[in-house]
């Protein structure tokens, strides 16, 4: 990954993240997974990081269709 090896190589620091949509969903997996490099990520349209906890089914209805079914404080609980 190209990317990782950019973060081993002390090339990419202190950086942020955006995306639309699908995208948004990455920029916050990335800040997530990286946060120690990303200074910030902007998310336009997209959900919060373990949207979907680990089923294909809340993935492509909750997350990405009818987010007002989504229990807010279990993802606040394991954060």
């Amino acid at each position: 990954n190209m990317f990782v090896l950019l973060l081993q190589l002390g090339i990419c620091r202190n950086f942020s993240v955006s995306g639309i949509s699908s995208g948004a969903f990455l920029a916050t997996q990335l800040q997530i997974a990286y946060s120690s490099e990303v200074s910030g990520v902007g998310v336009v349209a997209g959900g919060p990081y373990y949207c979907a906890l680990n089923n294909v089914a809340i993935a492509v209805t909750s997350c990405m269709n009818e987010p007002w079914l989504l229990n807010v404080d279990s993802y606040i609980s394991a954060a």
